[in-house]
């Protein structure tokens, strides 16, 4: 990867609209978004020994070994590409995650955190699982994300203090959008 190129982590729980705010970063900005999640599914899609095994950890609610998601996650990131930087969907999850990530790619440029309560990201899954038919968008999963979310990934926001930029996420994917813009045109 370019090293002028921005890595930008958007971070939140379950719902909170990291996949729609990062397709209008990537359009209105000219980041290539990537998202863990998405690498995980195409692998899935694929119908691969390795996606058999992705499917079966996801449709529980449990998160991915990391290597396994390192290794998509690093081919993808080092990616020759002509974009201005690399959105991050959904990742890191975890402090040990942020820490590998510098190690083995580098360090990240900013970190937007989308709050929103967790009723709220609760009622969203809800409705994506109805209308995609998303393994992992039911009650029970949907629960158990919101859990190892509160335990593992919100300690993120302290370990990168200044770096995170936290917005509401409440309201239209637009008006959200509108925040998210000032933030990175300030930024870069």
């Amino acid at each position: 990867m370019d090293e002028s190129q921005r890595i930008v982590f958007i971070l939140g729980g379950p719902g909170s609209g990291k996949g729609t705010q990062s397709e209008m970063i990537e359009k209105h900005f000219g980041y290539r978004h990537l998202s863990t999640g998405d690498l995980l599914r195409m692998e899935v899609k694929l119908g691969t020994d390795l996606g058999k095994s992705i499917e079966s950890i996801m449709e529980k609610g449990d998160l991915v070994d990391i290597k396994i998601v390192f290794d998509l996650l690093k081919k993808a990131v080092c990616d020759k590409s002509s974009s201005k930087g690399v959105l991050i969907d959904g990742f890191p999850r975890s402090v040990e995650q942020a820490k590998m990530f510098k190690e083995i790619i580098r360090e990240c440029d900013d970190v937007i955190y989308l709050e929103a309560s967790d009723e709220t990201m609760r009622e969203r899954l809800i409705g994506r699982g109805k209308a995609s038919g998303r393994v992992d968008d039911n009650i029970v999963t949907i629960d158990k994300r919101l859990k190892t979310f509160h335990n593992e990934t919100e300690p993120l926001l302290t370990h990168y203090g200044d770096k995170v930029r936290s917005i509401p996420a409440i309201g239209s994917p637009d008006e959200i959008f509108k925040k998210i813009r000032v933030i990175l045109s300030s930024s870069s």
